[in-house]
């Protein structure tokens, strides 16, 4: 596979270091989670959702459950 070829999990793309460097810097800024996750075991994003809200539900509210 040559460099910038799509590889079938997906499309490459090169960007110059500086903008990389750039992205870490304010990744860098911002503050870790004090939220611990379950593990997740396979199921759906639905059913590991519906998981965390209820292992964590004096702190998180499902907003997405519902189709627009």
């Amino acid at each position: 596979m040559e460099p910038g070829e799509p590889s079938g999990d997906g499309d490459l793309y090169r960007v110059n270091r500086s903008f990389v460097q750039s992205i870490d810097g304010e990744l860098e800024r911002l503050e870790m989670t004090s939220i611990k996750f379950p593990a997740y075991r396979g199921e759906t994003v639905p059913k590991y959702i519906e998981k965390v809200q209820t292992e964590d539900s004096d702190r998180s509210v499902i907003r997405d459950s519902r189709r627009l």
